[in-house]
């Protein structure tokens, strides 16, 4: 009777080693119904060909997008160093011209 209970027993279930994708089987479809194992192959080389181009394209769209976020950040410290330096220049132009206000009230 132990023997039987045990055999009756709920097991759990099976655990996949999959860590991405589903477990299903590959389905076949109409660009790789009829080719053989070599075609396949050809096909996927095919495939990684085209992908490393793609990513290629994209590596050196990124990098000049790196290089114009550069360009743009230099072209601002400049003008805000212009800037400050404007600043500073008003400044100053205004002291002189309180200044001189201050001395021509004393005339008048």
């Amino acid at each position: 009777q132990n023997g039987a209970a045990q055999t009756n027993a709920v097991r759990p279930a099976a655990r996949s080693r999959r860590i991405f994708g589903n477990s299903n089987p590959p389905q076949e479809t109409n660009e790789t119904r009829g080719l053989d194992n070599r075609g396949l192959l050809q096909l996927q080389e095919e495939r990684m060909q085209n992908q490393d181009r793609v990513a290629s394209d994209l590596s050196a769209l990124l990098k000049r997008q790196r290089e114009m976020g550069a360009s743009i950040g230099d072209e601002l410290d400049l003008q805000n160093q212009m800037l400050s330096e404007l600043d500073q220049n008003l400044d100053q132009t205004g002291n002189k011209l309180a200044a001189a206000r201050r001395q021509t009230s004393r005339f008048s």
